[in-house]
């Protein structure tokens, strides 16, 4: 191997090499930084405690007074839930369902004040539930029965009630702890309910009980089946698919949108993963196609020499060893620099974001490795077919 690199060194230019390995090295960290910051970040995108997730809007039809004296309220069939669930943009569907009985609760506020009051309640199926409690259930047969209620609820009892009447305000987490009698009627049936408050919800404008719940009380006092929804909540993966808002429109459906400023900044964000990583592919196609044209050229002026190695009996794999030992070398160096400077770049991002959202975990760290090792292998392989045939066309 040393006196075949030797004879074939010749024409090998170090300046080339460096600016090749450069550009490729850019190229690299910056596909592989971005890999390694999506994975970190990723929890602030997704889950129930997401600060940006998918975009969610609550959907109906549009409210007749006179169509609904004479018909009753519109409820969408099953063919436009399944129409609704089929368009692109759109990732999930969920249905509420409405309890079909009467709900009363009181609620004591201490120093002999107590509120009292007739309502509803709805449920949705579990995953449309922003927070993430272990709470979040409901055993049939017992009397303890979790709520969730919108957050402006708490706002207003704060900032409007408690004020006016001289009561004291309530933080969530003394809110989570207050018991609440839920008194459920139907069907000539009256049961009491320990209600607390599991959460509060930011996406959706209800009280919300779990779903095995409605199901089962809806079965014991109400009507079941529930009727058909006259609300459907959608979970959509692109907020700026111009097919769902059309979609929409025609069908006369009103939306009333959720978190949606955080979806939109949730699609923003993998947009521009997406572009970043792009520009850093297209970096290092540049500097490969560079690289690959330099070899090839090389190989040319080497020729005469290549030509003369296997006539004296040295197979194409053997007279071109040089070279692949070279490209697997600045292979292996110039990810392991990238890899370097991406961990850099993670490391900075990292001590910024670290004080505002906490500790972010160690998720990205796998997909970079697997990104790492995907580019060097794609590169290697091009890299020794780029020669191997170059060489096997002088043995010709």
């Amino acid at each position: 191997m040393k006196l075949l690199w030797k004879l074939l060194r010749t024409h090998v230019s170090a300046g080339q090499i460096i600016g090749f390995s450069l550009a490729n090295v850019l190229g690299l960290a910056v596909v592989m930084t971005a890999v390694v910051l999506h994975g970190d970040v990723l929890p602030l995108f997704d889950g129930r405690d997401a600060l940006a997730g998918s975009s969610y809007a609550v959907i109906s039809k549009p409210v007749d007074t006179m169509a609904s004296a004479l018909d009753g309220d519109k409820v969408f069939t099953d063919d436009e839930i399944d129409a609704l669930a089929a368009q692109p943009a759109v990732s999930g569907v969920g249905r509420f369902t409405p309890s079909t009985y009467e709900v009363y609760a009181r609620i004591s506020l201490g120093n002999g004040v107590e509120m009292s009051t007739d309502m509803f309640f709805e449920s949705v199926p579990d995953a449309f539930v922003d927070v993430d409690s272990e709470q979040w259930r409901f055993v049939e047969g017992g009397k303890y029965l979790p709520i969730v209620l919108p957050r402006n609820y708490l706002d207003l009892y704060n900032f409007g009630f408690a004020s006016a009447k001289g009561l004291p305000k309530l933080s969530e987490d003394v809110a989570g702890v207050m018991n609440i009698s839920i008194d459920i009627i139907g069907r000539g049936r009256r049961d009491t309910y320990l209600g607390f408050i599991a959460g509060f919800s930011n996406r959706l404008n209800t009280i919300l009980v779990p779903q095995s719940f409605m199901d089962y009380a809806n079965s014991q006092y109400g009507t079941s089946p529930a009727p058909s929804p006259s609300r459907l909540i959608v979970e959509v993966a692109n907020p700026s698919d111009e097919s769902l808002a059309l979609m929409l429109k025609d069908s006369g459906y009103e939306v009333a949108e959720g978190d949606d400023s955080s979806g939109r900044l949730a699609f923003f964000l993998r947009v521009v993963a997406g572009l970043v990583i792009s520009v850093g592919l297209l970096i290092s196609a540049l500097a490969f196609f560079i690289f690959a044209l330099s070899i090839y050229l090389l190989l040319e002026k080497n020729m005469s020499k290549l030509e003369n190695l296997m006539l004296l009996g040295y197979s194409p794999h053997r007279a071109a060893a040089p070279y692949l030992a070279l490209t697997l070398v600045l292979g292996v160096l110039q990810t392991g620099c990238a890899v370097a400077l991406a961990m850099a770049a993670r490391a900075a991002c990292l001590d910024k974001l670290s004080p505002m959202f906490g500790d972010l975990g160690q998720s990205g760290l796998a997909p970079m490795m697997m990104t790492a090792a995907a580019l060097l292998a794609l590169q290697v392989i091009l890299y020794y077919a780029v020669i191997i045939l170059k060489v096997r066309r002088i043995a010709r």
